[in-house]
């Protein structure tokens, strides 16, 4: 269900909080510790119901220079 879209020097991962905990529970920390995660930084974090009705976790992220 992950999904990664790269445009530019940003990325977008989607995630099924449900199907993929450990992913989830890796970028949130990510998040909110504010370090690096595959070479870049979480810039923004949103939450929504997908279309099978699970809850999805999106972050964006910024390629380091």
């Amino acid at each position: 269900m992950r999904g990664i879209v790269t445009f530019m020097n940003k990325r977008v991962i989607k995630v099924c909080i449900e199907r993929e905990p450990e992913l989830y529970e890796e970028l949130m920390a990510a998040t909110l510790n504010h370090i690096q995660y595959d070479g870049c930084y979480i810039m923004q974090y949103a939450e929504y119901w997908g279309d099978e009705g699970q809850k999805m976790g999106e972050f964006m992220l910024h390629e380091t220079d």
